[in-house]
């Protein structure tokens, strides 16, 4: 009787409320790009033409994301990741599996920022473990040398990283995607200098669809006035 509500069933039209857009959201993100070497062998960080012609091979992955609020979400992804590089004779390959966890932030909702609700900026952090191997190949004057080292133990992986969104409608978006990790071994590349740590990076463009938010809608045809 104080504060009376208002509802017309017949003629609801699929819209959604702003007091939906605060509930959690399942999203899936499936995005594919360039994966490189950062660290021993890499030497084009500087010059990205050379980086990803000659320092990168392609590289997919899989993000499930929940979004807790409009500005933190947590996610996990699963990563295939190629990576190529070359010093004097020596030509490097690797090959990686990773799976990980990490939490992201919507820095225009955490700041305040005023923007178009359908973009986003995110930046995220994340651990993981990653399984790999190494073709390692050494060309002499009369033959070439091929090797491959797997590697049966998961090596962790500490990750950082930020994207830019836009959503195209209700119930998809994509995405613009870079990230640097760095590996808990030195043997990445199959080069180990300095006893440091190995880096890689992987850039990606992606599609996001709102799993839970398809999931909960009803059919819109159940509603339309005969």
């Amino acid at each position: 009787m104080i504060l009376p509500l208002l509802s017309n069933s017949q003629s609801w039209d699929c819209s959604i409320s702003s007091t939906y857009k605060d509930q959690m959201v399942l999203k899936l993100n499936l995005n594919g790009g360039i994966s490189s070497y950062f660290g021993d062998l890499s030497i084009y960080d500087l010059n990205p033409d050379d980086k990803v012609t000659i320092e990168s091979l392609p590289a997919y992955s899989v993000i499930a994301t929940l979004r807790l609020t409009n500005t933190f979400s947590i996610s996990g992804q699963l990563l295939q990741a190629n990576l190529k590089a070359s010093k004097d004779t020596v030509s490097y390959k690797t090959q990686i599996f990773e799976y990980n966890i990490h939490g992201r932030v919507n820095f225009l909702y955490l700041f305040g920022i005023p923007h178009n609700p359908d973009f986003g900026f995110e930046g995220y952090v994340g651990i993981g473990q990653f399984f790999y191997n190494v073709t390692k190949q050494t060309t002499y004057p009369l033959y070439t040398d091929r090797a491959v080292y797997p590697v049966r133990v998961p090596e962790f992986v500490y990750f950082f990283g930020g994207g830019v969104s836009y959503r195209i409608n209700r119930y998809a978006g994509i995405t613009l995607d870079l990230a640097l990790r760095q590996c808990q071994t030195d043997r990445l590349d199959e080069y180990k200098a300095n006893n440091d740590f190995d880096y890689y990076a992987y850039l990606s463009f992606g599609v996001t669809i709102d799993v839970g938010r398809l999931m909960n809608l009803p059919p819109k045809t159940r509603y339309k006035l005969k």
